[in-house]
């Protein structure tokens, strides 16, 4: 049981403070949103789906914006392949296809609305400028 106490001076590193685990924590609930989204997409979906897609955009967002950023651009690929495939599939309805397709991005806009709002906040909020300018001496 004391040993475990040894890993500590492990874990304050550079990569730590870089923010490298967060990064690396990111990715993980990057693939548990896409599973969970290929998962609701394919069942259907309901409230307590759009509270748990949310909950899991707002983790992914808390703990990493690019692994946010690329879930979201995962969902959308996801989102248009399936309107694509529909639109192939049933010649003559269309409008069938277009109405699905407004229905899953709508339920994927509310699930991540607190992310991109959150995220919204952070990119109005910085200061434009060089980058160089982030390190201060």
């Amino acid at each position: 049981m004391w040993l475990s106490f040894l890993i500590f001076p492990f874990t304050y590193t550079f990569l730590f403070l870089l923010g490298f685990f967060n990064f690396s924590l990111a990715f993980i609930f990057l693939f548990i949103g896409l599973n969970f989204w290929i998962s609701i997409a394919s069942k259907g979906f309901s409230w307590r789906n759009i509270f748990l897609l949310s909950l899991i955009t707002l983790t992914t967002f808390f703990t990493h914006v690019f692994a946010f950023t690329f879930l979201l651009f995962f969902i959308a690929i996801h989102i248009i392949t399936l309107f694509l495939n529909e639109i192939t599939e049933s010649r003559g309805k269309r409008k069938d296809a277009i109405v699905k397709f407004l229905k899953r991005a709508g339920i994927a806009f509310s699930g991540s609305f607190g992310g991109l709002f959150l995220f919204w906040l952070y990119y109005f909020a910085r200061k434009s400028g060089p980058v160089y300018q982030y390190l201060e001496r």
